[in-house]
């Protein structure tokens, strides 16, 4: 069969982590040659389309090229298998959400076209900020929009009808901001300031979504408040918290949750960016916690999924294969997203109140790995490049799936 084409973000998947039984037999197995269907087969009319097409992927695991999220592992004997499983759950997730009919079929519409800002299906599920409330309260109804602020949208400049194709981001620090907390602080480590300058200057923004089945299941047993939590589980005494579990019969994706990394793109009409997906976005500007409108390019996506075979999850991450070069190697001539091999250290005044040790100057050097040594927001300075580089590098398996489906 030939390589798996995959234009869509040119994402490299450095690992991919089973909890517990990382590669057994699975004791529910879905019949051969069915591991890629996610859905019985639907009648179809005159109009009939051309089945999507499969590609192996391992000796058990092939991929179906289309919107169908696979509800569980099937047949996984090794790392190889889980890789690719991985794969499946990436090109169903990112397929464009405009392409996907109501029967589980898809448009001839074009998959990870360059420039392309429509959402992806992964981007119709809700926000965690949406379940969790910061007053504890019932959250929306399945599908309602995250919601942003009049005078925010006023000081962007953009209409509510622009704003339902945005996704709200916000830098968070120690300072309060325009939107609830949660998507801006959280790269390593979590008791230092946090967040991740690009090269060319930019932040880096993060959400979480989650699937309808662990959405719905959260909302009717309350839990998405911390009281009902813990009256739920009583100290251990009472009953544990158990997502729904995807799995083929019935047919059910269970709990499915994705936690996305986004850049801040300051030419998006540059042909570089072709090679990644784009979003339209609000975002708070850290420097002067104004709102304003803009463009984000994903260069990170976890995916974690609940299934019958593996309960203790299936843990995937990808990365964009420009973020950073492997720790010690040649970084070469590659325009790193988190590294620049001219770095120069920058001396930075600032506000004591900004800085980790309280002085009114900072300097941020050059080694790679290192925490950003002041907060942003609150008139705080706005971010400036971090050096990354992977400590870990990329699991030989993981480099097999990942080098074909770019080809």
């Amino acid at each position: 069969m030939p390589p798996l084409p995959i234009p869509l973000g040119r994402l490299v998947l450095p690992g991919l982590l089973f909890l517990g039984a990382c590669v057994s037999r699975p004791s529910i197995q879905e019949p051969a040659g069915t591991e890629a269907r996610t859905a019985p087969p639907v009648a179809k009319d005159s109009s009939a389309r051309a089945p999507a097409p499969r590609f192996s992927c391992s000796g058990t695991q092939n991929i179906q090229f289309g919107p169908n999220v696979p509800p569980d592992v099937s047949r996984v004997t090794s790392q190889l298998d889980a890789n690719c499983f991985a794969w499946s759950e990436f090109i169903s997730l990112n397929w464009p959400a405009a392409a996907i009919l109501p029967d589980g079929g898809t448009t001839g519409a074009s998959f990870g076209a360059p420039g392309d800002l429509g959402a992806v299906q992964w981007q119709t599920f809700m926000s965690t900020e949406q379940l969790f409330l910061p007053d504890g309260g019932t959250p929306p109804p399945w599908g309602t929009p995250s919601r942003i602020s009049e005078d925010c949208l006023a000081e962007a400049n953009v209409s509510p009808e622009q704003a339902s194709s945005m996704l709200a981001l916000n830098v968070v620090s120690k300072f309060e901001t325009q939107f609830s907390s949660g998507s801006g602080n959280q790269a390593f480590p979590r008791d230092l300031p946090a967040w991740l300058g690009a090269s060319h200057g930019t932040n880096v923004w993060y959400e979480v979504r989650i699937s309808e089945p662990e959405y719905t299941y959260i909302v009717d047993a309350g839990l998405y408040n911390a009281a009902n939590q813990l009256a739920l589980v009583d100290g251990g005494a009472g009953s544990p918290i158990v997502n729904p579990m995807g799995s083929w019969q019935p047919n059910t994706m269970g709990a499915l949750e994705l936690k996305a990394a986004w850049m801040e793109v300051p030419n998006p009409q540059d042909s570089r960016w072709n090679a990644y997906k784009l979003s339209p976005a609000v975002v708070v500007e850290p420097a002067t916690q104004k709102c304003r409108a803009t463009t984000v390019a994903l260069v990170g996506l976890h995916i974690i999924h609940k299934t019958v075979t593996q309960p203790t999850w299936v843990w995937a991450t990808f990365e964009h294969v420009n973020n950073a070069p492997d720790h010690g190697a040649d970084a070469g001539t590659t325009s790193w997203n988190f590294y620049d091999s001219q770095c120069k250290p920058r001396t930075i005044a600032l506000d004591k109140s900004c800085s980790v040790d309280g002085g009114t100057s900072v300097t941020v050097g050059c080694t790679p790995n290192e925490p950003p040594p002041y907060w942003l927001g609150g008139g705080c300075p706005a971010p400036v490049p971090i050096q990354v580089t992977r400590v870990t590098p990329i699991e030989s398996t993981a480099q097999e799936r990942s080098i074909n489906p770019r080809k």
